[in-house]
């Protein structure tokens, strides 16, 4: 394994340890953190094959320890195999998703699985964008929690317009969410693979249901 090591700060107090990867767990004042940075690193690392060991004592500092393979398992070249089969066709997705790192993260992602994405920041800049054709999106992939709304209600409205649309919600809370509207639900932080996979998979239930509709 290879491991890198980095030393800094006050120190994080023993209560609050348990839950310092947690997604949206931030003790920075509000609208000057996420909570999703050390959530976003955890999941980058795991999803590698590593692991993550932190020492801290308040006053003198904390110590992240990240440890990565050398050499990639035959399973990683597996996986790789995996995602290069889930790319898309081109279809179009609407994103909406209100943090701009996460969006222009999210957006990239889904350019290089080769899919055309319409990001949005909003819910009204989603809506508009929407309703201008409803037809020209294959999917929608929404954040749960937005200013001034909800991706679940947001999803209500594109399905009152278009039954047959997928949606993806988006969400960091592990709370139980129930909708009609919904076809699935992915936590944050979320790999590329997993991603990929939940895209295709609805892409290609709805290909499978127009096929049936036509026979």
């Amino acid at each position: 394994m290879l491991s890198c090591e980095l030393k800094t700060g006050e120190g994080i107090p023993p209560e609050i340890m348990p839950r310092i990867f947690d997604p949206y767990f931030t003790t920075k004042p509000v609208k000057e953190g996420t909570g999703l940075g050390l959530a976003i690193v955890h999941g980058i690392v795991k999803n590698s094959g590593g692991f993550i060991k932190v020492k801290s004592q308040v006053g003198k500092g904390t110590t992240f320890e990240i440890f990565f393979p050398l050499i990639n398992p035959p399973q990683a070249k597996e996986s790789s195999s995996t995602l290069s089969q889930e790319k898309g066709k081109g279809e179009r997705i609407l994103l909406l998703e209100d943090d701009e790192q996460n969006l222009k993260a999210l957006s990239e992602a889904l350019t290089f699985l080769e899919y055309q994405v319409r990001a949005c920041s909003t819910c009204e800049e989603a809506l508009l964008n929407f309703f201008a054709d409803p037809q020209n999106y294959d999917l929608a992939i929404l954040d749960l929690l937005l200013p001034g709304g909800r991706g679940d209600l947001v999803a209500q409205i594109l399905k009152e317009t278009r039954p047959d649309l997928p949606i993806i919600l988006l969400t960091g809370f592990k709370d139980k969410i129930q909708s009609e509207f919904i076809e699935k639900i992915l936590y944050k932080p979320i790999s590329l693979n997993e991603l990929a996979k939940a895209i295709r998979e609805l892409l290609e239930q709805v290909s499978q249901r127009k096929k049936i509709h036509f026979s």
